[in-house]
Parts: structure tokens; C-alpha cells; sequence
């Protein structure tokens, strides 16, 4: 009995599965974002903000060396904010208005060449 009742319920060779849904980890609150630094990285290279909103950036030391964030309208030209260098384990936190819409850049002043990415307001 229990055998016959088995087939009833076996999926069809034709079904497709759904896509399954990936969580990385708790989302930032709007206007805010937190970026890790590693030896030598951030863990994000990409950011995104609201323009004439305040955007809080929070820099969080995972690596063994210093690290900071530092954010210019283009590559080395305007600074617009920077945190200070943190040792390793510890955070800074800067905030700071994006002047308007358009893509800024980031650095870690430190190793400017190895840990960098953009910064889109929109």
C-alpha cells in the first residue's frame, strides 16, 4: 500500500527547479555602507549613494597593516572625505554629502595602488 502511494507524489523528468535565492549577509541601512580592509583590499570596490543625501561610510580594519578610506571627485584631483589611517581591528567612520550626481573615486591612502574603487550617486 504504502509503495503505490509513492509514485503519486515523484516529481516529473520534466520539472524545472527554481532558482535558488543567495544571502551574502545583512544589507546596509540606506546611506549608509560599511567597507572591510584587508591586507591588501577592500571588500567592496563598487559603491552606490543618493545624491544631496548623507552618506555614512564606515571603514572596518580586518587586516594587519593600515588601512584607510579616502574618497576624490576623480582619481587624486578634489578630496571630498578621507577617515584617518586605522591600525588593525579597529573602525573609523566619515560622512559626508556627495556634491552631486556622477561617479567619484576611493582609495586607500596607504596603497593607493591595490585598494581602490568608484562611488556612483545617483
Amino acid at each position: 500500500m504504502i509503495g503505490a502511494g509513492l509514485t503519486v507524489f515523484q516529481k516529473s523528468s520534466n520539472a524545472v527547479a527554481a532558482p535558488a535565492t543567495v544571502v551574502s549577509g545583512p544589507t546596509d541601512a540606506p546611506g549608509t555602507t560599511t567597507v572591510t580592509a584587508t591586507d591588501n583590499k577592500f571588500d567592496k570596490t563598487a559603491l552606490t549613494a543618493t545624491a544631496a543625501q548623507e552618506l555614512t561610510v564606515t571603514l572596518k580594519n580586518s587586516g594587519k597593516v593600515p588601512h584607510n578610506i579616502h574618497f576624490f571627485d576623480k582619481k587624486g584631483v578634489t578630496s571630498i572625505a578621507t577617515a584617518d589611517i586605522t591600525s588593525a581591528g579597529q573602525t573609523a567612520t566619515i560622512k559626508f554629502t556627495p556634491p552631486t550626481a556622477g561617479t567619484y573615486y576611493f582609495q586607500c591612502d596607504v596603497h593607493p595602488d591595490q585598494m581602490f574603487g568608484t562611488l556612483t550617486v545617483k
